[in-house]
């Protein structure tokens, strides 16, 4: 019988109790996450959500994903966006393309493919036994070593290239690129990001005296959505969103780029054009 099929879930409870990606999570996510499992174990694809193109309502993805869950969740769309992205960053569910998935879901729904394949060949004992030996090692546990493919996961893309780029805090370059991974389906356009890092720079540069923070680290930067920060000022706040009627927005004449910086942003952009378009031929990216 498929797993999606049984009036259960497979649930390892002292995997649960003890996964430590999970510990990190609220309460309110761990809700979330309960009932998540349980749709996920009705999917039609069996542990994975599939994103299809009326389900998609807005720009953000992992909003989208929250809006076609707040149908079958008690609980409103500010909960579970919160939810999902909480769960997304500590690694408890993954965000590929168009699909939400649970890995070790994922995983049980092979190996039980592969054991009711087995068990059909009748009287091919040994196939029967390596195939049923092949699908029980990988049954084990939550916390084993995963196999999922990180040389494909590691490479940086040309966006986060960018984003390294001109981020003038250089600092925990691995960390952050893994922070980026994580947070990539929640992130804003790449030259959004830019265009807040030359706001904050130049900021930073009028200050005219007023007291200005240190840069944060790079990943604690994504990681706290900065790039939506508001730039305050004695004489007002700037944003960093743009205004109608303002090529500068909220941010201020004055407080701009001094010429050699605004060459270097001009250089991420291009370098950021040209990385993309040699993905794209090599296949990465879509044409």
């Amino acid at each position: 019988m498929a797993l999606r099929n049984q009036p259960y879930i497979p649930l390892y409870v002292q995997d649960f109790l003890t996964d430590e990606k999970l510990i990190e999570c609220s309460a309110e996510s761990t809700g979330v996450y309960i009932r998540l499992i349980c749709i996920l174990h009705k999917s039609e694809e069996y542990g994975k959500l599939l994103l299809k193109q009326k389900d998609k309502q807005t720009t953000k993805h992992l909003k989208n994903f929250a809006l076609k869950l707040l149908k079958q969740m008690p609980y409103t769309i500010e909960v579970i966006e919160k939810s999902l992205q909480e769960l997304l960053i500590e690694g408890v569910i993954t965000i590929e393309d168009d699909y939400l998935y649970q890995k070790r879901m994922v995983r049980d729904n092979e190996v039980s493919i592969k054991r009711s394949e087995s068990g059909q060949k009748g009287g091919k004992k040994t196939q029967f036994a390596s195939k049923f030996a092949k699908a029980k090692v990988k049954a084990n546990t939550e916390n084993e070593n995963e196999d999922e493919n990180e040389d494909s996961k590691k490479k940086i893309d040309a966006a986060f290239v960018a984003f390294w780029n001109a981020y003038p805090n250089k600092k925990e370059k691995q960390e952050t690129l893994k922070r980026w991974q994580k947070l990539k389906h929640t992130l804003p356009t790449i030259e959004t990001i830019l265009e807040a890092i030359k706001k904050q720079i130049a900021w930073r540069n009028n200050a005219n005296g007023e007291f200005r923070p240190e840069w944060k680290n790079p990943a604690t930067w994504l990681n706290r959505g900065c790039w939506d920060d508001e730039l305050k000022s004695i004489g007002g706040t700037y944003g960093n969103r743009q205004t109608a009627g303002s090529s500068r927005g909220n941010y201020g004449r004055d407080r701009v780029l001094d010429p050699k910086a605004e060459d270097y942003f001009d250089a991420v952009t291009r370098e950021l054009e040209a990385n993309k378009a040699a993905e794209a031929r090599a296949g990465k990216l879509p044409t």
